[in-house]
């Protein structure tokens, strides 16, 4: 299954191989805004894409959660990297954020002894608490769990971004402007978090999505909150329920969640 879909006068190539696109608004993100690594699927470069499998997925039941694909992990305990590869990937939580000054890349974590002080860090650091809180060894967090001085990494880390957070055991969304107070209702559709289009499958893609605030309190989870967050994006609740598959959705419906 191939989609043609048509962003001013350009057009993404209905061959582009195990993809459909959701377009949406543009966003000075440093991980947003990229021409796509496939010549054939050429983009603008301030376009801001975010990727769903066009075919099903070749994963086992989600009990087991395994996909075949390759990640690069955080040790929760040790601070260290991990790579794994094929159906041998262990459970793992995954953070959802929107990127802001300092962020902690891998350059940083491996080969900067400095990398704890920069503000980015605070994020690494808490993913892996909660992680260990839920029991899980490991953690993946993309500004450091993928090396972006490699284009050919970067390019399979896009790709594979939805079954990542489909197949995480836990996914953790933090909204950095979300205030801790008793009003957080009231501020949580102008969170940055929703003006994103890569945090829209971050939303949609796992089973369940614990949300915290600017203090790391948990303030609510996915499916305690349908009706706020199809309010919010547009989603089908359907959905963010997953009791509908994205795919069921036609292309028109999915490019105006992300409008």
């Amino acid at each position: 299954m191939y989609v043609r879909l048509y962003v001013g006068a350009r057009s993404i190539p209905a061959d582009c191989p195990q993809q459909i696109f959701i377009i949406a608004s543009c966003h000075s993100e440093s991980f947003g805004s990229i021409r796509s690594a496939r010549p054939s699927c050429a983009l603008g470069q301030t376009t801001n894409i975010a990727y769903y499998p066009a075919s099903p997925l070749r994963c086992k039941p989600r009990a087991s959660r395994r996909c075949e694909f390759t990640m690069r992990l955080l040790n929760t305990s040790t601070g260290v990297f991990e790579e794994f590869i094929g159906t041998n990937i262990p459970a793992y939580a995954i953070l959802s954020h929107t990127w802001g000054d300092e962020e902690v890349s891998f350059k940083d974590m491996t080969t900067k002894p400095t990398n704890r002080s920069k503000k980015g860090y605070t994020k690494i650091s808490m993913t892996c608490r909660l992680a260990q809180a839920d029991e899980l060894q490991y953690a993946c967090i993309d500004t450091c769990c993928i090396d972006k001085s490699s284009s050919a990494e970067l390019s399979e880390a896009i790709n594979s971004m939805y079954r990542w957070y489909q197949s995480a055991e836990k996914c953790y969304a933090y909204l950095a402007d979300l205030e801790s107070t008793t009003q957080w209702r009231q501020n949580l559709p102008r969170c940055r978090w929703f003006t994103r289009g890569w945090t829209l499958q971050e939303l949609i893609a796992p089973e369940e999505v614990y949300f915290f605030d600017e203090d790391w309190n948990r303030v609510f989870r996915k499916s305690d909150k349908i009706d706020i967050l199809a309010l919010i994006t547009g989603v089908d609740k359907n959905v963010l329920r997953g009791s509908r598959s994205v795919l069921s959705v036609s292309v028109a419906q999915r490019m105006s969640w992300a409008s």
